[in-house]
């Protein structure tokens, strides 16, 4: 088993997430030991906090981490993970849906926060204890968790020295006109090859960069069509899509309805 490059997962974070479950789950009491393959559920993300220890695996061997108390665990919907735990372990765990698609950091598949874990650990615990009689506060709370998470993966991609790469690729992006360069551009911002590039956005945001592209097109042009009366002209120029037709082709198959009704909705 590979103990390879972590993962970290691409997590729509402009808005608080609608929690779903916020709970403690014993794994294993007394002397037992459990062994699982877990497969997160459609639609859900999920955030594990260790009170105790295991292990968290690839199921085709690309990496694998030890868990120990304070660990932290990503999952997105539909992953596949193989999880042991040892004797006498508790899970903090929240399951939330994200609102929108804006605003997306890197959440790691599993970071160990060190000296934070007490905090980050108090802070869950705080939002299981006030979700049944006050669930925005506890939707807030987890939402600052999550940031907290996305944070603590960047710090610990710094060492690698791939993640100064990858701040540079996106902040050449935040300032490219239309957000939608080619990769080729982008590569070539940060002295990379588009090949190269590309490894570092799999490692670090589990995406390629035309993916991430991609994902970034369709936030901004919701956001435009919701949160604007621009001309739909101009919020096609605006994204880089300058022929109206082809700009309505793509919304519709990317957003799954026309951008009059997209914004006809919102209103409604």
């Amino acid at each position: 088993m590979s103990d390879g490059a972590i993962p970290s997962w691409p997590l729509p974070l402009a808005r608080p997430p609608r929690i779903v479950v916020l709970a403690c789950v014993r794994q294993t009491a007394g002397t037992e030991r459990r062994r699982m393959r877990w497969r997160q559920p459609d639609g859900q993300w999920g955030l594990a906090l260790m009170h105790g220890h295991g292990s968290i695996a690839d199921p085709d061997g690309r990496w694998r981490r030890e868990l120990r108390p304070g660990s932290v665990c990503a999952t997105p919907p539909g992953t596949v993970v193989d999880l042991a735990f040892e004797p006498n372990c508790l899970q903090w765990e929240v399951r939330f849906i994200p609102i929108g698609r804006s605003g997306v950091v890197g959440l790691p598949a599993v970071v160990d926060p060190g000296p934070e874990s007490p905090a980050l650990e108090r802070a869950l615990r705080q939002a299981i204890a006030i979700a049944p009689g006050d669930p925005l506060r506890a939707s807030a709370a987890v939402w600052h968790l999550l940031h907290e998470v996305a944070a603590l993966g960047r710090r610990t991609d710094a060492a690698s020295g791939t993640a100064a790469i990858l701040d540079a690729a996106l902040a050449a992006l935040a300032g490219h006109p239309t957000g939608q360069p080619a990769v080729a551009w982008l590569a070539a911002q940060v002295g990379r090859s588009p090949i190269s590039l590309g490894r570092i956005f799999r490692e670090h945001l589990g995406v390629s960069p035309s993916q991430y592209l991609a994902m970034q097109r369709c936030a901004r042009i919701r956001d435009l069509l919701v949160g604007t009366t621009l001309p739909l002209a101009e919020v096609a120029a605006m994204v880089g899509l300058h022929d109206l037709q082809h700009f309505n082709k793509f919304v519709r198959r990317a957003l799954g309805a026309a951008p009059r009704r997209i914004r006809a909705q919102a209103v409604g």
